[in-house]
């Protein structure tokens, strides 16, 4: 059988197919600046998105600032606010913080829906969140603590009593030792990012701002007067 042949010596089949590619190309190149534009878009709004957090944040870290330099001598207040940007800024349930007394942890600081009774304590061990965090140093981010029975065995016993489940924690530094820890929850399965964990670590780290404060001013309260000398 004979090929159809175009004027220019090319088969008829060869022109189609090279005729459907230019087609093909043609509808790509329109499509391109539609997909561009909209690759555009999504980066602003999540550029946009990013500024507005940092500035919330930036915002939330001044306000706790504020509150310390008004409330020298009054702690709970600090602390207060410490816990309630933590849980509003790091989108928790419920948030707590621990002060470390000798051997056990005591409840400073709370907000939200799992109940807490401030000055209530138990002991600093590596069964429980907040005591590993205290112990390691470093933070602890449990993703379901109500699955982790055999890791945290007394927090799992607390999180079956109270119903969180996902729990991170962050630990308060003052010259790389660990005087107590913010804690994190959620009543459900819904890891934390890194992000919210840093921020955790900046509420963290003016928690120990303010309780620095408070020692220091209730250490000069007490020291005995002495004369000057001439």
């Amino acid at each position: 059988m004979r090929r159809r042949s175009t004027p220019s010596g090319q088969p008829a089949k060869s022109r189609r197919r090279k005729a459907a590619q230019l087609r093909r190309n043609a509808r790509k190149a329109k499509q391109a600046p539609g997909r561009s534009a909209s690759s555009a878009e999504t980066k602003i709004t999540q550029l946009t998105r990013e500024r507005d957090e940092a500035l919330e944040q930036q915002r939330a870290a001044a306000e706790v600032l504020k509150i310390i330099g008004a409330s020298r001598t009054e702690l709970q207040p600090v602390l207060e606010v410490v816990v309630r940007s933590a849980a509003r800024y790091c989108k928790a349930d419920d948030v707590t913080l621990f002060e470390l007394d000798g051997q056990a942890l005591r409840i400073a600081g709370h907000w939200g829906a799992v109940p807490q009774e401030i000055g209530a304590g138990f002991p600093c061990t590596r069964g429980s969140v907040a005591g590993r965090t205290v112990i390691d140093r470093k933070p602890v981010h449990v993703i379901d603590l109500q699955a982790a029975a055999e890791e945290f065995p007394e927090g799992y016993a607390f999180a079956r009593r109270l119903g969180h489940r996902t729990t991170a924690g962050v630990p308060l530094l003052r010259e790389g030792v660990a005087i107590g820890t913010l804690q994190i929850r959620r009543t459900e399965v819904n890891p934390f990012t890194d992000k919210q964990i840093a921020l955790l670590g900046t509420f963290a780290a003016q928690a120990v701002i303010a309780i620095g404060t408070r020692g220091c001013l209730m250490n000069c309260a007490s020291a005995p007067m002495t004369p000057a000398t001439l």
